[in-house]
């Protein structure tokens, strides 16, 4: 699953835009739920939200949520959550 996921999740990531600066990450969790199994073949879309960012002592944690949908639905769900230190300065 992680196969599938990771590189959706790497174009938020990398987004110049987004901001983060990934020598300050740690990656802290991951969690996998699934709803039923995907074969090979199967054509999948992965879409990342990010659920929330919360600042912790000048430190943010981001958390992160990835649908995998086939053609009949959701199919899996990954959530990741990354530790990102604080500047310092």
């Amino acid at each position: 699953m992680i196969s599938l996921t990771l590189p959706a999740a790497d174009r938020l990531i990398d987004d110049p835009d987004f901001g983060l600066d990934w020598g300050r990450v740690l990656h802290r969790e991951q969690r996998f739920a699934y709803h039923r199994d995907l074969r090979a073949g199967d054509a999948v879309t992965c879409t990342v939200t990010v659920e929330s960012i919360k600042t912790v002592a000048g430190s943010d944690l981001l958390s992160l949520r990835t649908a995998v949908d086939d053609a009949e639905g959701l199919a899996a769900e990954v959530w990741t959550t990354l530790f990102v230190a604080g500047d310092p300065q």
